[in-house]
C-alpha cells in the first residue's frame, strides 16, 4: 500500500512538459481505407464515434498520446495534461 501511495504522490509532483514533438519511428502508418480490428465488429458504426487522431489537443489542454485499448462500449486513450 505504501508503494502505491508513493507512486500516486510522484504522479502529482511531476513537472509539466511542453507539447511533444513526435519523431519518425519504426511504426507504420495505417491506411485509412483499410478497416482495423474494431471496425470489423458487427455492431461498429463509424458515425457513432469521434474520429480521434494521435497528437490532437482538446480544449487547448489535453494532448492525445496513444490508444490503450477498447471494449464493448468504450475506448481508452492516454492523454497528457498540458497545464
Amino acid at each position: 500500500m505504501t508503494t502505491f501511495l508513493r507512486w500516486g504522490l510522484q504522479l502529482f509532483q511531476r513537472r509539466i512538459s511542453s507539447t511533444r514533438q513526435f519523431q519518425q519511428s519504426a511504426f507504420h502508418i495505417l491506411n485509412a481505407a483499410e478497416k482495423i480490428r474494431e471496425e470489423n465488429l458487427a455492431w461498429y458504426k463509424p458515425e457513432h464515434f469521434y474520429p480521434l487522431r494521435i497528437g490532437e489537443v482538446f480544449h487547448s489542454r489535453y494532448e492525445v498520446l496513444g490508444k490503450h485499448g477498447y471494449g464493448a462500449y468504450s475506448t481508452v486513450w492516454l492523454c497528457q495534461d498540458l497545464r
